[in-house]
């Protein structure tokens, strides 16, 4: 199976309480299993690089306390969550701006990172107050600032915040919206993509086997012709 890079858009917790008459928070709690379900799942099938996106640079325009039961949660389950990861050899990395994430969470972030950095099993991208077009933007003030105007394609890859991803093969979008939401947008140049109708929360290996069966089935042709 030549799919290195799985990269989830997990979307539909709020939906996904509202509809059992719970508040919002509830359902990203809900969404803590699904994500661990493709954690797993991506290591048994030796998927070398899995991304999740988990909170978006305009979801800061979301009301305070859902931000702030968001980051509580993340706070919780970093805790607990990130030894089990280094215990299966997953590298740990975060992308996405860190300024306004508080010192506690930005502290588990570096202490995740730093724990994980040497392992080899698959390597995991939370993209944390990330946005694909904040992504692009920063790396062009970076070339202005440094006063470079030659930039190639490569020299661009090289300077993105996400230059440590591998292009992403397959794109899953949960939460029947048929949209990618400013994500990844610099590496999603060719990715095959998954639209599915569960919310996030119900996702689950079967859903998941399904987007790997579309990219097996996928002629990818790069802009070639396939023969």
């Amino acid at each position: 199976m030549n799919l290195r890079h799985i990269a989830i858009i997990m979307d539909g917790n709020g939906r996904w309480a509202k509809t059992r008459g719970m508040p919002r928070f509830m359902g990203h709690r809900a969404g803590i299993a699904p994500a661990r379900i493709c954690v797993e799942h991506c290591v048994k099938l030796k998927v070398k690089e899995l991304s999740l996106f988990m909170f978006s640079t305009e979801n800061w325009s979301r009301p305070q306390e859902e931000i702030s039961a968001i980051f509580d949660l993340l706070i919780k389950t970093l805790g607990t969550e990130v030894k089990k990861l280094h215990d299966q050899g997953i590298m740990v990395k975060f992308v996405g701006q860190r300024e306004g994430l508080g010192d506690k969470l930005i502290n588990i972030m570096k202490e995740a990172e730093r724990l994980t950095e040497q392992n080899k099993i698959m390597r995991l991208n939370l993209a944390l107050s990330y946005g694909g077009r904040w992504d692009i933007l920063q790396t062009v003030k970076s070339f202005i600032a440094g006063d470079q105007f030659n930039i190639s394609e490569d020299k661009f890859n090289e300077a993105i915040s996400t230059h440590s991803f591998s292009d992403i093969d397959l794109l899953i979008r949960t939460g029947n919206e048929n949209r990618i939401s400013n994500f990844g947008l610099w590496q999603l140049a060719y990715a095959e993509i998954y639209f599915s109708k569960l919310l996030w929360p119900d996702f689950n290996e079967g859903e998941l086997d399904k987007a790997i069966q579309l990219f097996e089935s996928a002629q990818r042709r790069f802009g070639g012709v396939y023969e």
